[in-house]
């Protein structure tokens, strides 16, 4: 029988090795998800774009989804034009809603007068995945504000209503404007019915410009109603309004640092959500993706659980990385693998981390060091000088 002589420390060298084995060792970390077409520019001032939006030429963005950076500015501003003449400037994207914040110039939806009015005519048009207005998603999105007296807004695409609120302010009250609207809260302003009203967007089934905006007056005197708080109708994200800065200015008409009439002078924030008209969840090259029917026919897609990325690009959902998350509890050893992860048992042990008390200390036998692990095996014969 073989002999030789083996100091403690490369037992313990041949015991790390043999844990390592175990474990499978540290997976590289993957490479940023793609956001972009390759070769596009996507950076303007500070906001980079991700496809399908996109700037310069055609492959570079989805139909319909085209942008444009205006220079002239510091720093630059990103727009999105419509051809009735709205201007939209954006300011941020959510791929995982598909949904996009802008910011919109005028901000006020403006009112004829028997009261018509509508949201985005004019926006972009494109068929079945043009900009659509949004839902009140997740305590965000979008609210209806309505300013006046004695005055009733709805929000109507088609015969549904998607929102609607009224204000009152009574017939006892001068015909002056108000000095004061009460609002429920101290320390911000979130309208009680006298002089103004919110109301959440309870749909969001909405095509751009056929979202229409009617307002009836129940008061007696609407001249006199209109003294006292003029009209006026907003559709905003939700908690714009009820700053102090904001709101201030606009129900008691004092002037403002951000713009004498009242309205901040880089427009009034607004959730348009968006589709695109492929399923590509099942097209070649855009693997882990899931796409959800819309509700204009369209479809609006995700990276399936466990990886992420830009779904709309071609391998642009990647996997995660989970082991950064420390998933692994009472010392167990993550181990990434593509669309998911291995907890191992800690360095010294083997057996079944997924059991309690499932792994065991390696143990040494009278003249054996006996290393097991699920991928490899080391047995040999030692004898101590």
């Amino acid at each position: 029988m073989a002999h030789m002589t083996i100091s403690l420390l490369e037992i313990v060298s041949i015991a790390v090795t043999a844990a390592a084995l175990a474990t499978g060792g540290a997976a590289s970390p993957p490479a940023p998800a793609p956001m972009e077409m390759p070769g596009c520019h996507t950076i303007c001032g500070n906001i980079s774009v991700p496809y399908p939006f996109g700037m310069g030429p055609a492959r570079c963005y989805w139909p319909g989804f085209n942008l444009t950076c205006e220079n002239t500015t510091t720093p630059p501003r990103l727009l999105l034009r419509g051809a009735g003449g709205d201007i939209l400037q954006v300011d941020h994207f959510s791929l995982r809603e598909s949904s996009v914040l802008v910011e919109r110039t005028p901000g006020d939806v403006k009112i004829d007068g028997d009261g018509n009015g509508s949201i985005f005519s004019g926006g972009p048009d494109h068929g079945t995945y043009s900009i659509m207005l949004s839902d009140d998603w997740g305590g965000e999105g979008n609210e209806l504000i309505l300013l006046g007296c004695d005055v009733r807004v709805t929000l109507k695409h088609g015969n549904a209503t998607l929102s609607a609120c009224s204000t009152l302010c009574g017939d006892d009250q001068p015909h002056q404007p108000m000095w004061y609207v009460p609002s429920r809260l101290e320390t911000s302003t979130v309208c009680a019915g006298v002089g103004c009203c919110q109301a959440p967007i309870v749909s969001a089934a909405a095509v751009v410009g056929n979202v229409r905006v009617q307002l009836e007056w129940f008061g007696r005197n609407r001249s006199a109603d209109e003294e006292r708080m003029p009209t006026r109708v907003f559709v905003a994200d939700h908690g714009w309004f009820e700053k102090k800065q904001v709101s201030e200015p606009l129900l008691l008409r004092k002037p403002s640092a951000r713009g004498t009439t009242g309205i901040p002078v880089d427009g009034v924030p607004v959730w348009p959500s968006w589709e695109v008209d492929t399923n590509i969840s099942s097209s070649h090259g855009h693997g882990h993706v899931v796409c959800d029917e819309g509700t204009r026919g369209g479809y609006t897609c995700r990276c399936e659980s466990n990886y992420e990325g830009n779904p709309y690009i071609p391998d642009g959902c990647q996997d995660i990385d989970e082991c950064g998350l420390h998933p692994c509890h009472d010392g167990g050893v993550c181990t990434n693998r593509d669309g998911g992860f291995d907890c191992g048992c800690p360095p010294g042990t083997h057996g079944d981390k997924a059991l309690p008390g499932g792994c065991i200390p390696f143990v040494s036998v009278t003249g054996r060091l006996l290393l097991t692990s699920a991928r490899a095996s080391i047995v040999d014969t030692y004898q101590l000088g």
